[in-house]
């Protein structure tokens, strides 16, 4: 049974990421049909994270303390619905609250899955198998779920392809429920251990080897918002398509898969992995930052495979190295980590409006996040007991 809840984690989680990165190509015209403003779509399109940010500070507490497919599957449902929603409105305000409780709701899913994967895994191997499964569902989605999304507009228009990813949100919730495991019944196939209080603050602040995973994840994101910010603009003043763009992006999605299907790489340690991965994408921003987008394919290739390295690295050091009675907490907290990250990187590209000097912020970024990493996985090895467990 636990390789069959394994599956079912992995099938919502592509649905979702599937419905989210589907989504991404409509909502600015699909704001634009209803009147919005451009200072309003650049708001709309923000108001996810803002919300999702939000959700996940609120939600860490609550996923430990209560049944984690209750939260999986009502959540979905009730994403599901709001997704409806936007499908009918007539006005971009009411699209904008929508988008705001959709982000919320969705806070409370994604970290949800992960934790459940987490306890799921026997071994610290297996739960970097997972993690790793994990990311090839999520990238694969992001490959595919674009070009989909933009031909179920054309075929249908935007209010019925809004309802259409409204019935996979919550078809993915009655995948849920009619496989995802109860909380008693995942307890029943963990190691039983001695009933005692964990305070999830004390062991957040003393494990010190949880902090490379938030300190990567904001590196990462703030990396990928800057290049969601500027390489469309690039693009823009060299006078090339639109569709250009989207196959750029889509060579970073082959970078990603292709870094994730090499199994042989959760051999290494996480910690390493993240310190020498970040250290590779601050070089390739530099080589941006230096020499100028003269030819965008080889180095986003190359920052998408550090991506396909990163993200696997960074759950399965969190899975390792918090209690799984704060699972909740801990990847709530990754996941806000990541969010801040997505919200400041295109802030900071806005506030700066100079390629070269947007691309060495994220080189110094990713270098500072570099160096921080190696310096604790230093500390760790260097005296074990200063990592709690």
């Amino acid at each position: 049974m636990r390789g069959t809840y394994v599956w079912v984690l992995l099938a919502i989680l592509f649905l979702a990421s599937f419905d989210m990165h589907a989504q991404l190509p409509l909502l600015a015209p699909y704001a634009r049909t209803l009147g919005a403003t451009t200072l309003v779509i650049g708001i709309l399109l923000g108001a996810y994270s803002m919300s999702n940010l939000l959700g996940h500070l609120i939600a860490g507490p609550l996923l430990d303390r209560y049944s984690k497919k209750l939260f999986i599957c009502a959540g979905l449902f009730l994403a599901g619905w709001l997704l409806v929603g936007q499908g009918m409105v007539d006005s971009p305000d009411t699209l904008l609250w929508l988008r705001l409780i959709f982000g919320f709701t969705m806070a409370f899913v994604t970290p949800t899955c992960l934790a459940l994967l987490g306890q799921l895994a026997r071994t610290p191997e297996e739960q970097g198998v997972y993690m790793v499964k994990k990311g090839m569902a999520l990238t694969a989605a992001s490959i595919v779920a674009p070009a989909i999304g933009g031909l179920l507009a054309a075929k249908f228009g935007y209010g019925d392809t809004f309802f259409i990813f409204g019935g996979v949100m919550m078809l993915a919730s009655m995948v849920g429920i009619w496989s995802l495991p109860t909380k008693k019944a995942l307890h029943s196939m963990s190691k039983p251990q001695p009933e005692k209080k964990v305070s999830a603050f004390r062991v957040m602040m003393t494990t010190h080897a949880m902090y490379p995973a938030y300190i990567c994840g904001f590196a990462t994101t703030f990396a990928s918002g800057t290049l969601m910010y500027e390489i469309p603009l690039l693009l823009q003043e060299k006078h090339l398509a639109p569709t250009v763009s989207g196959i750029i992006f889509s060579v970073m999605g082959v970078g990603s898969l292709l870094m994730l299907s090499q199994f042989w790489l959760n051999r290494i340690s996480p910690v390493v992995r993240c310190s020498l991965s970040m250290l590779v994408l601050g070089l390739t921003m530099y080589s941006l930052a230096l020499f100028g987008p003269a030819n965008l394919y080889a180095p986003v290739f190359i920052l998408g495979a550090c991506f396909g390295v990163l993200y696997p690295a960074m759950t399965t050091m969190l899975a390792q190295s918090a209690p799984p009675a704060i699972y909740g907490t801990a990847f709530s907290l990754y996941a806000a980590a990541l969010s801040v990250g997505s919200i400041a990187g295109p802030i900071v590209a806005g506030a700066i409006s100079q390629g070269h000097a947007t691309f060495f912020v994220s080189f110094l970024v990713a270098m500072v996040a570099s160096l921080i990493t190696g310096w604790l996985y230093t500390i760790t090895h260097a005296s074990p007991r200063s990592v709690t467990r």
